[in-house]
């Protein structure tokens, strides 16, 4: 009897998922990290995103 109420759970679950992702507007991207969407191609971008991550490291070391 247990095991009828998971199924069904599991049943209903995956009906209310298939809705929401029939019913939901937008695009979805690609979770893939090597993807043509996730890629920057902005070079001053990476420039940004560089120099912030090692004047974070530069704090990090400096604390006592």
């Amino acid at each position: 009897m247990k095991t009828r109420h998971v199924v069904l759970e599991l049943i209903i679950g995956l009906a209310l998922c298939m809705w929401a992702a029939l019913t939901f507007p937008g695009k979805f991207l690609s979770i893939h990290p090597d993807s043509d969407e996730n890629r920057n191609s902005s070079s001053r971008d990476v420039l940004r995103v560089l120099t912030l991550m090692s004047v974070m490291n530069w704090k990090v070391d400096s604390i006592p």
